[in-house]
């Protein structure tokens, strides 16, 4: 007789059909069971998780006993015939909980996703009759497993309607999309598409339209421009020139269900693993062992069993599982009645041995206990896992054994004297802070048992990064693994959690927010604590992470003795540690966190502003301290007053170079100041000047801008001169890359004019004016910033302020990186190096020999620029530091371009800019591009870039258009590209001139404009013998022999092949010195 067809979908409502027939499933909550553990696959799901999921959090006191009774309905609806006793076979138990044993063809939305696996796009599409999950779409766990497969069902008609458009049905492709661009506006690649089956179907306003629409959600609602791929096709719908061969995007990797992760892989405890895996061995040689696993909560003890029993499972043992339940009412031995029944389901179990056992035994689900003693259950129990284990090596887990009723104990002991010579290994996991008379009494009696006992610690950090990268953390830098190792403490449940925090929402999110997860079990813990402990370790949360019994006498108003009493119960739970004799600290910064954000802002509020007061009579001297409570703690009535406070604190953290604390000390005195009632501009003002100049010390470009224009409001508006000239120069940090828009700042600018021409200036006012005027107009007025440059430091050098005449420097090095001044770039790098030298300005000696760097690579001194980037990184520190790692980072890449090593080039170009995209700054887009252009100019191949140089044009603070106009040339279309030569003018001035000059000169040649090319000769005609673009430590344009080569054939002269072979000449020589791929690491 043929097994039932049971199929279940979740398209719609919740349904199910035995052999076509629908069945009925009952109740909602019952419905909800079912769909949620669809939603896993056929992977397992916990019975905490699932009490977890639908009960959202909030679940009643027998919610164990309510998921039992759910579960056995569901089973007799799936499986209505089967036999008494008998295991279930569609919904089936698995430790710790239950899964679905069903094949994908079953399953509408398995199915759906299977058909997606092998191409069926068109199949799958037609599985979707309606959304999934609909009767429980509320619920957090179904919202994200219903983005996930409306994601897909997105993706699979994008690829349906590409092959529609390849078969020329472009107004069948669009009626598809159409629908997919209205319920999902920012997915740009049906955007693409759709735009693009309009246009070929003759509704080019319709196409633009749908274009537009694009742009304008994505401005409004997300704050970002298109991408350059709608951005081009938007040009190419204007021009008529959309490709004909439809370009399909590359497929993403297709995201499988998160709503619960498979059998661990990794819980960072490896060493633990092997340990246990060789107790397992000895077992099955020698007869039984135990293993005791200790820990508190998160720390993996469940988890390493799991894995424990997965290996054991492998190598052909019985595995069984049981745990003892943390709810009033569980039926006694309820673990061991967990462990029969699932050993009894895989090997079998005669009829007499059922009766005995049967006071333990489920009933259908339902465990009853008869009138037997103990002693007899015990024996009996012993008897059948002897017999089991004669057979098969056989592991039984007693999971959370520290929560375990008489009985279950009692059974254990029974089994450690009757079965110790059969292959039987019985592991044991407990909390260390819940150990009960019971198991204590268990151990005494079982001392003569081989056994081992684990005591699992905090994880150490490599095993931190396992387990994070786990749990979906792909790429983990050094800053965030501190920041799990710090707030978790090395706890597997709080890293796993924490890491996936981090992935949904970024490093930001993970700073303060308690993930739900964690945070529920801490609740749990908090719940058995005493009231009065509880209030303690409140008030202990607003102070920190740990503090001075002194200050947290003061704060709780309580004498010595009881404070020691309030405290106790927490130091033995595990909450707290005792760092030394006069402090505690909390175990884990989330125990701190879930503690502190649980109580109301109002109560956190009045906490602080206590806790400020308390510190300022006890502590006068620890500013910081005092600046983070008056922060938090200021209401409108304090907050002038608070916000002096926390000024004080941030110049104290400046004078000692705290630099990256003194940043977050300004931004919290302006937001303190918020709060304050009336008009707040002076004070306001006198902030934002400071802040902007520690805003650029950090590299936060555009923040910066945007408070310096801020403040010259404010002082206009003042009519405050002299706290205009401040609020205008209010930029005090050296300038390695752009710190400019793309356009000149008028609000800048304007008021900057205004001042200079004030002839009371003084010569130290004019310098600043001027070294803030060359960092607004470089690159666009070179001519100006130039002589602007010149003028500073001549002003400078009059003045008896270093810091001053350093700045003044840094401008001029910053003009010099250009053609006109070679005569005095490095005259005037090695006096900022001497000046920054005398007067201990290390971020200014990093400078001076960054700017020594680029003046070798002028030159094509190699070994000279990779001896100064070094000093420089070894002189740089915060944000300084991570620029020049970048430009040491750029550099390599550079260097693989001219070894010739142009895959390493393409990943070191992109690894930086991802660093520098990760670390917020406004650098990585143009670097990345900036190798991808390298690459392609030193290949000769422009078809992967040709695409993104109109946009690049347009986006980079750095044009691109002669590059552009090679591209369209060297690629053949020759017309497009003397459009654009005709509106091309020669590069400015700065860093980049030389390789712009050089591909100007390659462009010129190849469209036969011979005025430019004897332009491009002569100016290029001083640097023949170094290589173009190499100057800016960045860029690759070939030899500037390659450009006077050609345009000297253009024009007829003589001299070309001597340029020829000297640029071949130039690259072979290059190329040999850095044969070694590891060189730009060498001394």
């Amino acid at each position: 007789m043929t097994s039932p067809s049971v199929s279940i979908n979740v398209f719609g409502s919740t349904r199910a059909q035995i052999d076509g027939q629908r069945v009925n499933l009952g109740s909602r909550g019952q419905r909800a069971v079912l769909a949620r553990l669809v939603a896993a696959g056929p992977r397992v799901v916990s019975t905490d998780l699932l009490i977890e999921d639908l009960w959202a959090g909030d679940p009643p006191p027998r919610a164990l006993g309510a998921l039992q009774v759910h579960v056995s309905n569901l089973r007799r609806a799936l499986e209505p015939n089967r036999p008494p006793r008998t295991p279930a076979s569609v919904l089936v138990s698995a430790p710790p909980g239950y899964a679905l044993n069903l094949p994908d063809e079953s399953v509408d939305v398995w199915n759906f996703e299977h058909l997606l696996d092998t191409g069926a796009d068109e199949s799958a599409i037609q599985l979707w009759v309606d959304g999934p999950y609909s009767e429980v779409a509320d619920s957090p766990w179904a919202r994200n497993e219903i983005t996930r497969l409306e994601d897909l069902r997105r993706g699979a008609v994008e690829r349906h309607t590409e092959g529609l458009m390849r078969a020329g049905r472009f107004a069948a492709a669009s009626a598809d999309l159409e629908a997919v661009v209205r319920e999902a506006p920012d997915r740009e690649e049906s955007v693409r598409l759709l735009a693009t089956a309009l246009y070929y179907s003759g509704r080019q306003a319709d196409a633009l339209s749908v274009l537009r629409r694009s742009r304008d959600y994505l401005a409004e609602e997300m704050g970002v421009d298109p991408s350059p791929a709608l951005r081009t096709l938007e040009s190419d719908i204007l021009a008529h020139t959309v490709p004909t061969t439809i370009v399909a995007a590359q497929p993403k990797p297709r995201a499988h269900s998160t709503v619960v992760a498979a059998a661990p892989t990794s819980n960072g405890r490896p060493e633990e693993l092997r340990k246990l895996l060789a107790d397992a061995e000895a077992a099955s040689t020698s007869g039984l062992r135990l293993a005791w696993i200790g820990g508190e909560a998160g720390d993996g003890k469940s988890t390493l069993a799991t894995m424990l029993t997965a290996s054991l499972v492998e190598r052909g043992w019985n595995v069984a599982w049981g745990r003892s339940l943390e709810i009033d009412g569980a039926p006694p031995a309820w673990a061991w009645s967990e462990v029969l029944t699932e050993l009894s389901a895989t090997a079998g179990m005669d009829a007499a041995m059922r009766e005995r056992l049967a006071p333990i035994l489920p009933d259908d689900d339902q465990p009853v206990l008869g009138a037997v003693q103990p002693f007899w259950l015990g024996k009996w129990v012993a008897d059948y896992l002897e017999s089991v284990a004669r057979l098969t090596p056989t592991a039984i887990v007693l999971d959370d054994i520290h929560r375990a009723d008489a009985l279950t104990v009692s059974i254990l002991r029974q089994l450690a004297v009757r079965a110790h010579t059969e292959r039987l290994f019985v592991v044991a996991t407990y909390r260390r802070s819940e150990i009960t008379e019971d198991l204590m009494s268990a151990w005494a009696t079982l001392v003569d048992v081989p056994a081992s006992r684990l005591e699992l610690e905090g994880l150490g950090r490599d095993h931190i990064a396992a387990v994070a990268h786990s749990f979906g953390l792909d790429r983990i830098t050094g800053a965030t693994l501190d920041l799990i190792e710090e707030r978790t403490g090395g706890n597997p449940l709080f890293v796993r959690e924490l890491a996936r925090l981090i992935a949904s929402e970024g490093t930001r999110a993970a700073q303060e927010t308690v993930p739900t997860g964690i945070g529920d079990v801490l609740r749990r813990r908090f719940s058995r604590l005493p009231e009065r402990t509880l209030s303690t370790l409140r008030r202990l949360s607003v102070l920190g992470r740990g503090s001075d019994l002194d200050t947290l006498l003061v704060m709780t108003n309580s004498d010595e003795d009881q404070l020691l009493d309030d405290l106790e119960p927490a130091v033995l739970a595990g909450l707290l540690t005792e760092p030394a004799t006069d402090r505690v600290h909390f175990t884990h910064a989330l125990v701190r966190d879930t503690l502190y954000f649980d109580l109301p802002q109002l109560r956190r509020r009045r906490a602080h502003a206590h806790a400020y007061e308390v510190l300022h009579q006890r502590l006068p001297d620890d500013l910081a301290a005092h600046a983070h409570h008056a922060a938090l703690g200021a209401t409108p009535t304090t907050a002038r007053v608070y916000a002096r406070v926390v000024v004080a604190a941030a110049r104290h953290a400046e004078a000692y170079g705290s630099h990256k604390d003194a940043l977050a000390l300004w931004l919290s005195a302006v937001t303190t100041l918020d709060l304050a009632p009336g008009d707040t501009d002076t004070e306001r003002l006198e902030l934002l000047i400071p802040l902007v100049a520690s805003l650029a010390r950090a590299a936060n470009t555009v923040e910066a801008r945007a408070r310096r224009a801020e403040a010259i409001d404010i002082a206009v508006r003042l009519g405050d001169r002299r706290a205009l000239l401040d609020a205008v120069t209010s930029w005090r940090a050296p300038v390695i890359w752009h710190i400019r828009g793309g356009v000149a700042d008028e609000r800048v600018l304007a008021p900057l004019r205004d001042l200079l021409a004030d002839p009371e200036a003084t010569a130290r006012d004019r310098a600043l004016l001027l070294v803030t005027s060359v960092f607004e107009v470089e690159g666009l007025d070179s001519a100006t910033a130039s002589a602007q440059a010149s003028e500073a430091v001549a002003l400078a050098e009059t003045t008896d302020d270093p810091e001053v005449l350093c700045m003044a420097l840094n401008a001029f090095g910053y003009i010099a990186f250009g053609p006109d001044h070679d005569d005095d770039r490095v005259l005037r790098a090695r006096q900022l190096l001497s000046v920054a030298t005398e007067h201990g300005f290390a971020d200014y000696q990093a400078l001076a020999h960054f700017q020594l760097f680029l003046a070798c690579n002028s030159v094509v001194d190699l070994f000279g620029a990779r001896a100064h980037v070094k000093e420089a990184v070894r002189f740089a520190s915060g944000t300084e530091l991570t620029q020049l790692l970048g430009v040491l980072s750029i550099f390599g890449g550079l260097v693989d371009v001219l070894a010739g090593r142009f895959e390493s080039a393409r990943a070191r170009y992109d690894a930086v800019a991802t660093y520098m995209d990760e670390q917020g700054s406004s650098n990585g887009f143009e670097i990345r591009h900036i190798g991808r252009l390298a690459t392609a100019i030193a290949t000769d191949d422009y078809d992967e870039i040709l695409r993104d140089l109109p946009s690049l044009d347009r986006d980079l603070p750095v044009r691109v258009r002669n590059a552009w106009v090679l591209a369209l040339a060297r690629t053949g279309d020759l017309d497009r590209a003397r459009e654009i030569w005709v509106e091309t003018e020669p590069y400015q001035r700065d860093y980049y001139w030389r390789g712009m000059t050089a591909l100007r000169a390659h462009a010129a040649v190849a469209l036969g404009d011979f005025d430019v090319c004897r332009q491009c000769y002569d100016e290029l005609l001083p640097y023949t013998g170094t290589f173009a673009g190499v100057d800016s430590g960045s860029l690759y344009c070939g030899p500037v022999d390659a450009a006077l080569a050609a345009t000297a054939a253009a024009l007829g002269l003589d001299s070309a092949a001597e340029h020829a072979a000297a640029g071949h000449e130039l690259i072979a020589s290059t190329r040999e010195a850095l044969v070694d791929p590891g060189w730009v690491d060498g001394p």
